[in-house]
């Protein structure tokens, strides 16, 4: 979704997951969700709303490729509340591995349909993505043996940030005022979600 969508709005999107985690570890985890968050959470939704334009005002529905980063936040959600659990029995490391392992299964048959030609500085960015993404993962993996799903998923808040400061900045991606306000509104609920955890 990052080619057809920014990467802002694209990693905006997917950044949801940590409201949906909290609201999946309410009832699988039974970790607890007070009237605050609840408010906050319809608060990022609505943000979410305003973001991918489908609003009471506009009535559009969402695009295909909104769809799909909303369905990876979804998912990723439900990852993210089952790491929670296995941080009980399991290590990082056992974890992560897994994580690589059905990643690598399930990502060799689409890479091999689309495969051209890799480049030296192609491989070499593929790398250093490859490694920051495993000590990011390793990092938040291990994390989540010490706090809640709300917690944990509120520290992501920097990601978006950055990642739509960055496309704005280097690739002129655009935010209509909608936009905006829904990215605002998204990122305050994840940002009260950890002031709340602490």
């Amino acid at each position: 979704t990052i080619g057809p969508l920014g990467a802002g709005k694209a990693t905006l999107i997917g950044n949801t997951w940590c409201v949906f985690a909290a609201i999946m570890a309410t009832f699988v985890l039974h970790e607890r969700l007070g009237v605050v968050k609840v408010l906050g959470i319809m608060l990022a939704l609505s943000g979410l709303a305003l973001l991918t334009g489908l609003t009471p005002v506009s009535l559009v529905v969402f695009g295909k490729y909104e769809a799909i980063a909303l369905g990876g936040a979804v998912m990723a959600a439900a990852v993210v509340v089952v790491i929670r659990q296995l941080t009980r029995t399991e290590t990082s490391a056992t974890i992560f591995a897994s994580q690589c392992l059905y990643a690598l299964l399930i990502g060799i048959p689409v890479a091999a349909m689309n495969f051209t030609s890799l480049g030296w500085m192609d491989a070499g960015l593929l790398s250093a993505a490859a490694l920051c993404a495993t000590f990011g993962q390793l990092a938040m993996t291990e994390g989540f043996r010490f706090l809640s799903v709300a917690a944990g998923g509120a520290f992501q808040n920097t990601v978006p940030v950055l990642t739509t400061l960055g496309g704005i900045m280097f690739f002129a991606e655009p935010f209509s005022t909608m936009q905006s306000l829904g990215a605002v509104l998204v990122l305050r609920d994840v940002s009260e979600q950890h002031r709340l955890n602490r």
